[in-house]
């Protein structure tokens, strides 16, 4: 799973919602985040999410820990 979670005690209304939008429910290209009725984002298909980091960068609060799918390999001088 990439998405690990969202805190809820973290997320609240920010500078960056539009109505009851969330940046992090919008910035999800997989679906895998959505609003619930409330207007807060929740993990609905944690399968479908495929480790972009969008909704961790867009989150102003930090509210929002994704993991990579993968180990990503260390870079190392040539």
């Amino acid at each position: 799973m990439a998405i690990k979670k969202i805190a809820r005690n973290l997320c609240e209304p920010c500078s960056l919602r539009v109505g009851v939008g969330c940046p992090v429910a919008e910035s999800c290209h997989t679906d895998a985040i959505r609003l619930g009725e409330e207007g807060f984002p929740y993990i609905a298909y944690a399968d479908d999410c495929d480790s972009c980091f969008l909704c961790s960068l867009d989150c102003p609060n930090g509210a929002v820990e994704v993991s990579a799918r993968m180990a990503l390999p260390l870079l190392t001088k040539c």
